[in-house]
């Protein structure tokens, strides 16, 4: 399991969580970075976190990104979004390849509004993305390409980081509470037992 939990920079605030306090993003400008670290590079990965938008997220004119480890100021690519499309397709997960061409993977599901939500990202080695609510699945895709292994980004939370010339910037920020988020190289089983346990969850 891993999560870098070693902030390089925070700029939000605090309300109460799941258990104790929680990151409270404004959806101006708040958003917490925290430090790369090898395990990142892993071609299967579990992402996984409790959110509860302040927004009808069906509704949203901007993504709102939920966890995102963006461009890459010298190789230009992104590894890893998981965030709410604008575009109205709901919760949303996209990658770039080592080719810099993006992947994305669709739901049309939308978390509730002030309510606590467990949302999952996984792949397999093999390639099979899979994305989660509340421990069920809500969509498959049996293959995809690799993500990048070439990105060397930070993580952020509540935001998402692009590089345009080499200069890194925050954009897409999320409106809400985020808790408890947690990530491993490797796919993990999620189901609806897993989520009802904070055992297997590291918080931030």
């Amino acid at each position: 399991m891993f999560l870098a939990v070693l902030w390089i920079s925070c700029n939000c605030a605090f309300a109460a969580g799941l258990a104790g306090s929680a990151l409270l993003f404004d959806g101006a400008d708040d958003y917490v970075h925290a430090a790369y670290i090898d395990a990142y590079q892993s071609p299967g990965f579990t992402y996984e976190v409790w959110i509860n938008p302040n927004v009808d997220l069906s509704q949203i004119t901007d993504h709102q990104v939920i966890l995102d480890r963006g461009e890459d100021p010298d190789s230009d690519n992104a590894s890893f979004r998981f965030y709410a499309d604008r575009y109205g397709r709901g919760l949303a997960l996209s990658y770039e390849d080592n080719s810099d061409y993006s992947h994305y993977f669709y739901t049309d599901f939308f978390p509730a509004t002030n309510n606590w939500t467990h949302v999952a990202a996984t792949r397999s080695v093999g390639g099979v993305v899979s994305i989660y609510a509340n421990g069920g699945l809500l969509k498959r895709w049996e293959s995809s390409s690799a993500p990048t292994d070439n990105s060397f980004q930070e993580i952020s939370i509540g935001s998402a980081i692009n590089s345009i010339g080499g200069v890194d910037f925050t954009t897409h920020f999320f409106e809400g509470i985020i808790d408890e988020c947690a990530g491993r190289g490797r796919r993990f089983p999620i189901s609806p037992q897993h989520v009802s346990s904070t055992s297997e969850v590291v918080k931030i």
